[in-house]
């Protein structure tokens, strides 16, 4: 099943939860999309958060619970 990319996009926009997609093909896994409910989230625009790895999301605090 091949789906519509403008559907997703439409989707994701419009979900109330952060969404971010990492493109899985390139080195060091760079955010190639993210929503508005994201920026929110992480008070980053999108603009800064598309081309770099999410990690930078983490901080200095690397033995978050939810990151081990």
């Amino acid at each position: 099943m091949n789906a519509d990319p403008n559907l997703l996009r439409t989707l994701f926009d419009a979900a109330p939860e952060g969404v971010m997609i990492c493109d899985a093909r390139a080195n060091d896994l760079p955010v190639v999309y993210a929503n508005r409910a994201m920026e929110q989230f992480t008070g980053y625009s999108i603009a800064d958060l598309v081309g770099r790895n999410p990690r930078f999301l983490y901080g200095s605090e690397r033995e978050q619970e939810g990151l081990i």
